[in-house]
């Protein structure tokens, strides 16, 4: 790792757990505050507030007596992050490097999602210890659940959830409303299995089944356990419970839950009900387990039990492979209107541009779905650069604005699809102005030039490209030193990568042979730029070159 590199890892490390509106009086604590970036103020009219909780009536999602749908890009990461970087070496069959974000991260995606369109995403599940792995692989995986080592009982890490009450209160102060998956079937980054291993029932989970979805298991008792603790906890930055935030839309039972009965669900769902009842309930089960057809959608089945239940008030369903097709979407509605509850299609894409777009036009004439989000969106890195997720496939995460350099990935494709289709469904006059024009950048942070003229910055949120300045008179006078500077290449390496370089850098090993050295140091600064306009100024950095 370069030098200047270690001293920014070093320094997001600190920064994780630091950097929200209890009251007037009352300061924040130190990790709900975001430390002050450059600029001055945004030039974007501030968000006045959630007024109410979004409610259901029969397929319409109501906020207030407005009608409510919206789409999306699914922003997987705003609470942990998988880093694909850190994991290209992994050997235990899945990722072995996760972290928290920063806050300045944190506020950043935030706002690339409301100031591109988003007034509602769904972000990924709470994240399971596994307790099976040996110690020194987890101290890279810092998860959410985890299992006291005192008392043996399973309950949330509070160095996570400041994490957590963190971006509900980022996302309650700009206006984007989450939709909270609770546990994930999967082991990506912990699950039911994982759960399972916690008490004892690791060797009864499948692939498709398990004591998750046995009510009479401990499995299910932990998950009851933490569903109450996360509902009834109070957000360290706001000072609300959890089931109190209008931020939060809606809690799902979880992550593509595909041994979902009817006892689980009624059971998981009246728990949510009981316990917050101006929340939404969405039904995390996921047809898409190739046990029955793409083109099948019935109740008989097993599946879409969500509509059955009287404390559910979203189906959810992913849509991928063969579910990818406009006949499906229509099906599925359909079915929907008959039970009077609307469809979510939590997750969908990793499909050409043309299968996106036919079954995004299919669905938003469907009025039985209320949203869709497609999968899926990563966000900047403190350090520079954009985080980044490859899937199996070839697909990889679409990062915001959208950029030229990502068009193998139809990045700027999907997103304008996206943004026209946000402009005809949106319910919030803010959130169409952001969907029709883009703001003004704010202005990017740039970091310490390294000793060997490597410069790096943090993005700004709707910056599409970046131009770099000189002064040679201690910040009197300007000169654009390079332009069209660009930070989103997918595969991102901070470790090995730079985003600019100045050239007739002078060693630091030169200036100790040779004292007398003659040096010219300048002040270096940036600006982000997209079809709005230009940002304010970065903050500014020295460097020296040989003279």
């Amino acid at each position: 790792m370069k030098p200047l590199h270690s001293l920014i890892a070093t320094l997001l490390t600190a920064l994780t757990v630091s950097g929200c509106e209890k009251s007037v009086s009352d300061p924040l604590p130190e990790h709900c505050q975001v430390p002050e970036l450059p600029g001055g103020s945004e030039q974007v009219e501030a968000f006045t507030g959630f007024e109410h909780f979004i409610r259901r009536d029969g397929i319409q999602l109501l906020d207030g007596d407005k009608p409510v749908r919206f789409i999306g890009l699914h922003a997987t990461e705003l609470h942990r992050i998988e880093d694909d970087v850190a994991s290209k070496g992994s050997t235990i069959g899945k990722s072995d490097h996760f972290r928290w974000p920063t806050a300045r991260e944190q506020v950043n995606w935030i706002k690339a999602l409301v100031y591109s369109g988003h007034s509602i995403t769904r972000i990924y599940t709470l994240s399971v210890d596994d307790i099976e792995l040996p110690r020194d692989v987890r101290a890279n995986m810092p998860a959410h659940i985890v299992k006291n080592p005192q008392t043996g009982s399973i309950e949330l890490d509070e160095s996570a959830m400041q994490v957590y009450d963190r971006m509900v209160y980022l996302a309650d102060k700009y206006g984007l409303r989450l939709i909270v998956p609770v546990i994930d079937h999967w082991s990506w980054w912990g699950g039911k299995h994982e759960l399972a291993n916690m008490v004892g029932e690791g060797d009864g989970d499948t692939k498709e089944d398990g004591p998750l979805y046995d009510v009479n298991s401990k499995t299910f008792a932990a998950y009851a356990s933490i569903i109450e603790e996360l509902l009834t906890r109070q957000n360290s930055c706001t000072g609300r419970e959890y089931r109190e935030e209008k931020a939060i839309m809606a809690w799902e039972t979880g992550n593509e839950l595909r041994g979902t009965n009817k006892e689980f669900l009624a059971q998981t769902a009246a728990l949510f009900k009981r316990l917050a009842p101006n929340q939404l309930v969405v039904d995390g089960d996921q047809q898409a387990d190739y046990t029955h057809p793409p083109g099948s959608a019935d109740i008989e089945s097993g599946e879409f039990l969500g509509l059955l239940d009287p404390n559910v008030d979203l189906q959810s369903n992913h849509f991928y492979g063969g579910y990818m097709s406009p006949e499906v979407v229509r099906k599925q509605a359909a079915l929907a209107r008959k039970f009077n509850k609307p469809l979510f299609i939590g997750e969908y894409g990793l499909q050409p541009i043309e299968t996106i777009r036919a079954v995004t036009d299919a669905w938003v004439n469907e009025p039985a779905v209320a949203g869709a989000l497609v999968w899926g969106y990563r966000g900047h890195r403190e350090a520079g650069g954009f985080y980044w997720h490859y899937e199996s496939d070839g697909h990889m995460s679409y990062h915001l604005p959208g950029f030229t350099v990502n068009d193998g990935n139809n990045e700027l494709a999907v997103i304008e699809m996206i943004r026209e289709a946000q402009a005809k469904l949106s319910f919030s006059e803010r959130a169409k102005k952001f969907s029709t024009s883009w703001p003004v950048p704010q202005a990017p942070l740039l970091h310490p030039i390294s000793e060997t003229g490597e410069v790096n910055w943090m993005g700004a949120p709707t910056g599409r490209y970046y131009r770099l300045y000189v002064s040679e008179d201690d910040g009197e006078d300007w000169t654009l030193l390079a332009d069209k500077l660009v930070d989103a290449e997918n595969g991102w390496d901070p470790e090995t990568m730079d985003l600019y370089t100045i050239t007739a850098s002078l060693e630091s090993s030169e200036l100790k042979a040779d004292s007398a050295a003659k040096v010219r140091c300048k002040l270096y600064r940036l600006t982000a730029v997209n079809g709005a306009g230009e940002s304010e100024p970065s903050n500014s950095q020295s460097y020296c070159t040989p003279d």
